[in-house]
């Protein structure tokens, strides 16, 4: 008999756990995680207006002097030169930098993953941190190139120094 009410017993607890115990009251159990985060609204492309209402108090740029530092060498005896310049409105002088012509990199491997690529593009740049560094898809091939060479001998100067740091295959292409 006893056998028989420890069977009856743990079988109703077994039927409230599973009729009560794996659900929630305070919340619907059908909705998801996603559904339950407030969405914030983005929209992209407005365009907002100044705000000119603001009452700020801006100084005004005294157009009579113009500081400039220079650079500190060891040539100057470690002090700035400061120069005093008019400003005067005709001063626009605006210069444009072009080169129209061939220019050449140094190729220094072609991968056939861009995570070795980006290996070797990185260690190039750690050992030529003053050159430009590009890693290139093209075709199947991620193609690492050092360097932006306006002269033939400008890049040849790079590729025997690309050699010399171990990079035996470098070679000269005109992208």
């Amino acid at each position: 008999m006893r056998v028989v009410l420890q069977l009856i017993l743990a079988m109703g607890v077994v039927l409230l756990l599973s009729l009560y115990g794996c659900t929630t009251r305070s919340g619907d159990v059908s909705r998801t995680d996603e559904e339950n985060v407030e969405k914030e609204e983005v929209i992209y492309g407005e365009i907002i207006p100044p705000d000119d209402t603001l009452d700020e108090d801006i100084e005004e740029l005294d157009e009579t002097e113009f500081v400039v530092e220079g650079v500190i060498g060891e040539e100057d005896g470690g002090e700035a030169p400061v120069y005093e310049q008019p400003y005067s409105e005709g001063d626009t002088t605006e210069t444009t930098y072009s080169y129209e012509g061939p220019f050449y990199r140094v190729q220094v491997i072609a991968s056939s993953t861009k995570t070795g690529a980006d290996k070797v593009a990185e260690e190039v740049r750690m050992k030529l941190p003053g050159k430009m560094v590009y890693v290139e898809h093209i075709g199947q091939y991620w193609k690492v190139r050092v360097g932006d060479c306006r002269t033939r001998k400008e890049a040849e100067t790079l590729r025997d120094e690309l050699r010399n740091l171990g990079y035996s295959d470098a070679w000269i292409v005109a992208p």
